[in-house]
């Protein structure tokens, strides 16, 4: 083995060993970075119209792809979630003793699983209706916690954006 082909093959192994170290540490953040690569490929062609609509003005176009970006991929999940725990606190409000279909009561779903849970040997377990509720309410408390958390997450990064924005367009100003 040559000076040079030992010198390549320990290149090739520390490169692979830091990009394995590198991998390891991003590893939490990449469905992050997934996700912000793929929201730059589909909403390229709309920044590069909204350019050519500005007259090449990029402080302007870029804000206008974020409001783009949050008025078409953000917004809706975050109105659909909200909607979904919405009904799942409705739900789990209206559900104790009430009817939810035809004969179909949370009771009777209880003493079926009451039922299904006394079938199965060395199991000493029964569910309550309050258990149910209780945990479909927990359920969605977190879910609209999460969400609401989401929510001021992307409120402060916009709130974050729009100075830097207008210090950058600025500065563009002045150069010109």
């Amino acid at each position: 083995m040559t000076q040079s082909s030992r010198q390549t093959t320990a290149f090739y192994v520390l490169f692979g060993l830091t990009a394995l170290m590198a991998l390891v540490f991003l590893w939490s953040y990449l469905p992050a970075v997934v996700l912000a690569c793929l929201l730059a490929l589909l909403f390229h062609p709309m920044y590069r119209r909204l350019m050519d609509v500005c007259k090449g003005r990029d402080w302007l176009a870029m804000p206008l792809t974020f409001l783009g970006i949050f008025l078409s991929f953000i917004l809706p999940f975050v109105i659909a979630g909200s909607l979904a725990v919405r009904v799942v606190m409705d739900f789990s409000r209206r559900s104790e003793g009430t009817t939810l279909a035809d004969g179909l009561s949370l009771n009777w779903l209880v003493e079926r699983a009451n039922l299904v849970l006394a079938q199965i040997p060395g199991l000493d377990y029964q569910v309550t209706p309050e258990m149910v509720t209780g945990q479909l309410q927990a359920a969605a408390h977190a879910l609209s916690s999460h969400a609401l958390d989401t929510v001021r997450g992307v409120g402060a990064a916009v709130f974050g954006v729009i100075p830097v924005i207008f210090i950058w367009a600025s500065a563009e100003s002045s150069r010109q």
